[in-house]
């Protein structure tokens, strides 16, 4: 079921809802949608409701000129409003960065994490990635940040240089140099996140590379409330290559 709520400067969010049960808002990483979450949330429907959330500029979304990393947190809060209760935001990736910004702002009932790259603001790359957008190498753009920023193996990328994902990765790839710059315009001192109560579980792909084990570890520290789980063999991107057991993850947390 297709929903829509209204952010801050008046864009038009889209959500779709899953599912039976306790709640989880599920905003997805920088190269991704909605969609791409829809095998993990069809593992939680018999129990869970799931509201998968396109962020701006993707699928069902609207999008605007300015770009923020507040205002990606704006819409996370606006999706969580029109979800009316209890709704626990499952964030992957720069979507975890996003639902921390939210949870900042304002309580939420749990809050799960899998690999905010909180690092990436001390290595920018936004130049870069915008430079190859200009010069119409977006497929090249995507191998670049996939390679040297989430660790995926050459082996692993050629495989989903042939998968169904890999075209919509491909055409989403010029939102992505945005939301770069605003995370290195944007975030602040990481130790603020210390301020947030709610009940969090941090997931952390046993073959991620080490500097999302380097954040995970300091989130832990700082998160007053916080739990690590390791999703064994699995990376950056278990929400395709291991859909049910990330869905497990999430079921046994909400």
């Amino acid at each position: 079921m297709q929903h829509y709520a209204t952010s801050s400067d008046g864009t038009r969010i889209g959500f779709t809802q899953i599912g039976q049960g306790p709640k989880v808002l599920i905003v997805h990483g920088g190269l991704g949608c909605a969609e791409d979450w829809r095998l993990v949330a069809e593992a939680l429907a018999p129990h869970r409701t799931c509201f998968l959330m396109d962020r701006r500029g993707r699928g069902a979304s609207g999008d605007a000129d300015a770009h923020s990393l507040n205002l990606e947190r704006d819409d996370v809060l606006a999706v969580l409003a029109a979800t009316e209760s209890e709704t626990a935001v499952f964030g992957h990736s720069y979507g975890a960065i996003c639902a921390l910004e939210a949870a900042l702002a304002s309580p939420v009932a749990r809050l799960i994490l899998y690999e905010p790259p909180l690092h990436a603001a001390a290595t920018p790359m936004a130049d870069h990635l915008q430079g190859m957008i200009d010069t119409g190498d977006a497929a090249g753009m995507v191998r670049h940040f996939l390679v040297n920023a989430t660790g995926l193996p050459e082996v692993a990328l050629a495989g989903l240089e042939k998968s169904p994902f890999w075209a919509g990765l491909v055409a989403r790839a010029p939102t992505f140099p945005r939301e770069a710059r605003a995370l290195e315009r944007d975030l602040g001192a990481i130790e603020r996140y210390g301020q947030i109560n709610a009940p969090t579980l941090l997931l952390l792909g046993e073959r991620s590379p080490q500097s999302f084990h380097d954040t995970n570890a300091l989130l832990a520290a700082l998160l007053p409330h916080a739990r690590t789980e390791t999703l064994p063999g699995q990376g950056h991107a278990a929400h395709r290559t291991a859909p049910a057991a990330l869905a497990a993850a999430v079921a046994a947390f909400v």
